[in-house]
């Protein structure tokens, strides 16, 4: 698999409680009270997030951990049942929960299942995935359609993504690439869900949700796999080749967060020119993918052609694209000695986004090359009053990575989406 299993896992038995919600009886698998990532994440979210009567909060992804918290209390006042539930069965009823809405208990009663219980689950499915080949109306067919699968990947993702932004915590905002038994399983599950009928695009969304937050994480390789994991499952889809393509270039940017080899930065430049090449051929109106390659040809010295991808993404529409495509543009002619058309093109960034202190020092070294130093001045002036008042953040500083936003609110879409 493309994620890279924790050893081991605490070993847990088979004393939880018993929660009956909408006539589905799940027996959820507790330790004794409450697992230390959830009572260590308690004082962290009170005194850092503020959290409002309905639910939302500063930080959906804290706000979801504080759930778990929350439910993880309550599950471990329930009485334990006498007889523990067969592990499949009491997996596949956290899941029905997850299913139902009832995500802080469901997130919660997943957590400890180890490497073994979920090994477990996932030679089940296969078992039945096998069976179920076999024919079309059989009952193996009709058991494998019912499995909620596709909440099954995103309750074990979920899990796991709470549990390495906790551990991103601990180590003081230092980037956290292991992955643990969870991520496993829903890499596993995933590929089950794509033999489902009815599933839609659920696969390649999912795969390049991953792969996006991976990268606002730093994770580059993770999100380079599961780019590649969604596309052998699906198939050729624009936002994973996009997906794919970010992380070629963030990995021959900027490395494993440390620096690389120059010879693997131009081959994962390479790479990302062909995946945005690829995204373009597939959706001409992809926007973002065109703008990217403009800026790996770029970076790959190719101006003529970086020159031309950029100047096709212009004139359409006004947002932190169109923004960094002038940004871009500019670069490239400066760095072809054409310093008028530099001007020009900084000049359309900063009156788009006249905050913005990028465009104007960019303006402002491309008119003192042209020996108008004073006129850089006068820019530069404008644009120092904003120094730490600025709204909203700069389209450049999120372009490396991103941010783990997008990928949030995707994956929040599918999950409403999955909630029945």
């Amino acid at each position: 698999g493309l994620v890279k299993r924790r050893a081991g896992g605490s070993s847990s038995g088979r004393a939880g409680a018993t929660a009956i919600r909408r006539g589905v009886s799940v027996t959820p698998r507790v330790h004794g009270a409450i697992d230390p990532f959830t009572t260590s994440l308690a004082a962290r979210r009170v005194t850092r997030y503020r959290v409002t009567r309905n639910g939302s909060a500063d930080d959906d992804l804290m706000n979801s951990l504080l759930n778990v918290l929350i439910a993880a209390a309550m599950l471990s006042h329930q009485k334990a049942p006498a007889e523990p539930a067969r592990p499949d069965k009491a997996h596949w009823g956290i899941v029905e929960q997850y299913a139902h809405g009832d995500r802080a208990i469901a997130l919660a009663a997943i957590g400890p299942w180890t490497s073994k219980d979920l090994e477990a689950i996932k030679t089940s499915v296969d078992n039945l995935a096998k069976a179920a080949r076999r024919c079309t109306t059989c009952e193996a067919r009709v058991l494998f359609e019912a499995l909620p699968l596709r909440a099954a990947v995103l309750l074990h993702g979920e899990r796991d993504r709470a549990e390495r932004m906790w551990r991103i915590a601990r180590r003081d905002g230092q980037t956290e690439c292991s992955t643990g038994a969870h991520a496993w399983a829903s890499e596993q599950l995933l590929q089950f869900a794509q033999r489902q009928s009815g599933r839609g695009a659920f696969v390649p969304r999912f795969a390049a949700s991953m792969s996006l937050h991976y990268r606002a994480t730093l994770c580059f390789g993770l999100a380079r796999g599961w780019a590649d994991a969604g596309l052998k499952l699906s198939g050729k889809d624009a936002s994973l080749f996009l997906a794919r393509e970010l992380a070629d270039e963030a990995l021959g940017v900027l490395g494993y967060v440390q620096p690389s080899g120059t010879e693997d930065r131009q081959g994962r430049l390479e790479l990302a020119r062909e995946s945005f090449e690829q995204a373009v051929a597939l959706d001409p109106s992809a926007r973002e993918a065109r703008m990217r390659l403009g800026r790996v040809q770029w970076r790959l010295g190719k101006m003529a052609a970086a020159r031309a991808s950029l100047e096709k993404t212009l004139g359409q529409g006004e947002d932190p694209v169109l923004f960094l495509t002038h940004l871009f543009l500019g670069r490239v002619l400066e760095d072809s000695q054409d310093l008028e058309g530099a001007v020009r093109e900084y000049q359309a960034a900063l009156d788009r986004e006249p905050q913005i202190q990028t465009a104007a020092i960019a303006l402002a070294h491309a008119l003192t090359l042209r020996g108008n130093p004073a006129a850089a001045r006068e820019v530069l002036a404008r644009v120092l009053p904003f120094a730490g008042r600025r709204v909203g953040t700069e389209p450049y500083w999120n372009y490396p990575v991103g941010t783990p936003n997008g990928a949030e609110a995707e994956l929040e879409k599918l999950r409403k989406e999955s909630i029945k």
